[in-house]
């Protein structure tokens, strides 16, 4: 889920349009998922530019239409009806409300949805929100005074963990400090309790002082029910343990472990963790997973889409995956020809599983709509991410047909 990333006014709109040692949860039962579908129908979800970041268990999508850039959640019918709804935009600053430009980056299961908002023309100003459901206000996630930040995940409700209705990770800036900015890699618990209580954040981990600040510097990029989190330090993909006790009735956060995942690699990211513990991203300018297997991470080799005499792929994107035992990946590949390297294909969509690779552009059977950049998957196959409609790119959805 990934992007730069005090009455609440609600427009709804209807289209009708044709290794190491970890501790995780158990895995599903061997063939969890099911197979890989091999055909789809891509579902527009709006006219508009944008990007769908995140999908939930029940079907629900979250992410952020342009022109201006507004939060969106969106839902879709067995018969292609859209209904999209543009979350809350507007914060109490001082004595004013101010409507800022928007975007959701993720939603639970429980239809809590995390993001950021901020204006456009400033992409280092933003704020982390959260909206406990697609009509509710934007709520500020709590930084320190004079910081930025975005909030890129959530977990569903942690039942191991008494007190919570879920977690949510992302990043704070301090473009204070000198001589320059430091991010931090940081977490916030949400209290099951009626005032929907959000604590202070956790810090995870703390970038060094960079004068530029780029998406993948320091972040918490995606957290699982076991409170396992995955992101980046310094372009490196990490994972990190939380635990959670209670001191009398005040929530105490602590980091148990933190473990560079790829620590040779030049540079590294994960971008998801599921609820059995598996981690997809990218080292060194290639995809991979990570598979949890009696807790121990163990890489699992990627297959190529296309490997002849004359082209061959490079697996280079695994944003999202599924909670499959044998997990579903959801990524990209760049397709070229062996004996120059020119490539004819770029980012090409694509869905691994064990050992088959699905093309999902050839698995498209909607026309006049090319699935473009995938972002996440859902347990019930469901793709989101956007398509390519000739002269725009559009907030789509891929169902399983």
């Amino acid at each position: 889920m990934n992007w730069p990333k005090h009455v609440a006014v609600v427009v709804v709109t209807i289209f009708l349009l044709t290794a190491s040692n970890l501790s995780e949860a158990a895995k599903p039962p061997a063939g969890g998922g099911g197979g890989t579908t091999t055909s789809y129908r891509t579902v527009p979800l709006s006219s508009s530019e944008g990007l769908v970041q995140a999908v939930n268990g029940s079907g629900e999508m979250v992410g952020y239409v342009q022109g201006p850039m507004q939060a969106q959640h969106w839902t879709v019918s067995d018969t292609n009806v859209v209904i999209s709804t543009t979350l809350d935009s507007d914060l109490v600053v001082g004595d004013q409300i101010i409507s800022f430009d928007s975007g959701a980056s993720d939603i639970n299961d429980q239809g809590f949805i995390v993001g950021a908002l901020g204006f456009y023309e400033f992409p280092d100003q933003w704020r982390p929100v959260i909206w406990n459901n697609k009509n509710g206000p934007a709520r500020e996630l709590p930084i320190p005074q004079g910081t930025t930040g975005e909030a890129y995940g959530i977990s569903n409700q942690p039942l191991a963990f008494n007190g919570l209705k879920a977690v949510v990770v992302g990043r704070f800036i301090d473009r204070n400090s000198t001589p320059d900015p430091v991010t931090y890699a940081v977490a916030w618990g949400i209290l099951d309790d009626q005032n929907f209580t959000i604590t202070q954040p956790v810090i995870l981990d703390v970038g060094m002082a960079t004068p530029e600040i780029t998406e993948y510097e320091t972040v918490a990029m995606s957290i699982n029910s076991s409170l396992a989190v995955v992101g980046v330090v310094e372009q490196m993909a990490h994972r990190w343990q939380l635990s959670l006790n209670w001191n009398n009735s005040t929530p105490v956060f602590s980091v148990t472990s933190t473990t560079a995942l790829f620590p040779s690699a030049a540079s590294s990211t994960a971008n998801a963790i599921n609820d059995s513990g598996d981690i997809c991203g990218e080292a060194s300018g290639r995809a991979y997973l990570l598979e949890n297997v009696n807790g121990v991470l163990t890489n699992r080799t990627l297959p190529l889409l296309v490997n002849t005499s004359r082209t061959s792929t490079t697996n280079v994107l695994a944003a999202a995956l599924d909670d499959s035992a044998t997990p579903k990946v959801l990524g990209a590949v760049n397709v070229f020809r062996k004996s120059s390297g020119i490539i004819d294909r770029f980012y090409a969509p694509v869905l691994w599983q064990g050992t088959n690779v699905v093309d999902l552009e050839k698995s498209n059977t909607t026309t006049g709509l090319s699935p473009n950049y995938p972002t996440d998957i859902n347990n019930s196959g469901w793709i989101v991410g956007n398509a390519w409609t000739g002269s725009i790119h559009i907030p789509a959805v891929l169902i399983p047909q």
